[in-house]
């Protein structure tokens, strides 16, 4: 199952903020509001970027790639990306992260030159599945430091697959 942001992740931290969150899906993306840093998604009010599952099965393995398109502001510090992935059981609006399937990506600051990319697998997550579930992958950002008074984007661009058998 193929997650492409298409253009930049609008992964923009409020201004005095420390964390940004966006969903991914197939060649775009949304802001999407997590309760706290890797935390519960309500889907009620925001962009429906989740994959509905056909039928029964596991998740095996998750892979996900980030790449840095622009400088990095430096009033952040060091900003962490992670790409976690959530589901929702059938006919629910609150995604729960799944245990097991969060990439953490190395730091990144305004050193870090435009064009780096970074990535990361899990295999043997074996997470089981009921159909009709959906899954949300979401890509979020923390930063050492709070945005000044304005908010910043952080510009990069995502993908992710994952396997379920």
């Amino acid at each position: 199952m193929p997650y492409a942001s298409g253009a930049d992740l609008d992964l923009t931290i409020a201004a005095g903020g420390t964390t940004a969150s966006a969903a991914v899906g197939f060649g775009s993306s949304g802001a999407v509001t997590v309760a706290t840093t890797l935390g519960t998604i309500n889907l009620v009010n925001g962009s429906n970027f989740a994959f509905a599952v056909p039928r029964e099965g596991c998740l095996r393995s998750f892979t996900a790639y980030l790449t840095v398109t622009g400088a990095i502001d430096v009033a952040l510090g060091l900003v962490t990306v992670y790409a976690q992935l959530y589901r929702a059981e059938a006919g629910s609006t609150l995604f729960t992260p799944i245990q097991g399937a969060t990439i953490t990506f190395p730091a990144i600051s305004s050193t870090t030159a435009a064009g780096t990319t970074f990535n990361g697998i899990i295999k043997g997550i074996n997470y089981p599945l009921c159909e009709q579930d959906r899954l949300l992958l979401v890509y979020s950002a923390t930063s050492t430091t709070a945005a000044g008074t304005d908010p910043i984007t952080i510009p990069v661009t995502a993908s992710a697959g994952i396997s379920i058998s």
